[in-house]
């Protein structure tokens, strides 16, 4: 019987790590911050956090005996306020997090920020909202609907369809929990209502579909103008008016007359009810030319100064207060002066 030996040894594996402290983390994520984002963090951290304040220019008055007496029964006052309110946020917050956020509420505990939300105009209708809402007048197959609904979604700002239709079928497919996968018939149908839709032209995979599609069956001379459209559109960009004209059995005339039909109809039909927010840019830096160089300039006017409350300092150093409040204003005057 051989004998069996089971050696174990530990060994030191030299390994170089980086571990980010949650305040490296959080000091990455201000510094990326554009200057209205954070303008509105310090904002809310203000709100938060009652040990930071805005600075204000002092006054250059010199306080009279009075001015001594009543600011000093005033911050009395205020020391019995602070001292009662500490202890209840105490009881109620535990710990100061400093990620935490909480709304700022009005005078009838009413959430500030979402009564300006449900006060702010809405965006008006888009086109995919617009083709939407007009399903609902439509006799739309229960069957179809999701996939005329994945083909509105697959639209661009100018109508037509982003991806292949046999892509956008594969995605329905894979995404849906159905026993019957949609067929390529059924997307074809699928696409057909959503053609059917105003304005006229959406849903087409191609410049040459797009103007087909708003071609009106009473229309005159329509056969010729589907015609041009859909074989000859490349050759009406290359001004080939003669071969057009062979090609069609009219007059080259004639051929310059439906040119001039189909110039009016929209290359983009679905542009006019795309989505037309108008976004406002406020620049973080300024580039300007002055005195024969370029001149850069951080454009900070609009951040607040900021500065510890003296009075929470003076808090912080009464010791006849109780200690857990003590150690709440510490931890509030840290973060503070680490947002600083």
């Amino acid at each position: 019987m051989s004998n069996m030996r089971l050696d174990m040894s530990l060994q030191q594996r030299p390994e170089l790590q980086l571990r980010l402290a949650p305040q490296i983390i959080q000091s990455i994520e201000i510094l990326q911050l554009p200057a209205l984002d954070l303008k509105d963090m310090i904002e809310e951290e203000l709100l938060e956090n009652e040990t930071l304040e805005v600075r204000d220019a002092p006054e250059v008055r010199e306080p009279t005996p009075l001015d001594r007496a009543n600011r000093e029964a005033h911050e009395n006052e205020e020391f019995e306020a602070a001292y009662d309110r500490l202890e209840r946020m105490m009881e109620d917050e535990g710990s100061y997090s400093y990620a935490r956020r909480r709304p700022e509420l009005t005078e009838d505990g009413k959430d500030k920020k979402l009564e300006a939300l449900q006060n702010t105009a809405a965006r008006a209708p888009g086109l995919k909202e617009s083709l939407i809402a007009q399903l609902t007048f439509e006799s739309v197959p229960d069957r179809l609907v999701p996939l005329v609904r994945a083909i509105i979604y697959s639209l661009d700002e100018a109508g037509y369809l982003l991806y292949p239709l046999e892509e956008v079928l594969r995605i329905v497919n894979g995404n849906a929990e159905c026993e019957e996968p949609w067929t390529t018939e059924e997307a074809e149908a699928a696409i057909r209502i959503v053609q059917d839709l105003e304005p006229r032209g959406v849903g087409a995979r191609n410049l040459a579909e797009g103007l087909f599609l708003q071609i009106k069956d009473d229309a005159e001379d329509v056969d010729l103008m589907r015609r041009l459209v859909r074989d000859h559109l490349d050759e009406v960009e290359k001004n080939r008016v003669p071969k057009i004209a062979r090609d069609l059995g009219v007059s080259v005339e004639k051929v310059n007359e439906l040119i001039e039909r189909v110039a009016r109809l929209d290359p983009r039909p679905g542009a006019a009810l795309a989505s037309t927010e108008t976004y406002y840019i406020t620049p973080d830096v300024m580039l300007e030319w002055e005195d024969g160089d370029y001149q850069v300039r951080l454009e900070n006017g609009y951040i607040p100064a900021l500065r510890i409350s003296p009075r929470y300092l003076r808090l912080l150093h009464d010791h006849r207060q109780d200690p857990k409040v003590r150690e709440h204003i510490k931890k509030k005057i840290e973060a503070a002066r680490w947002l600083i």
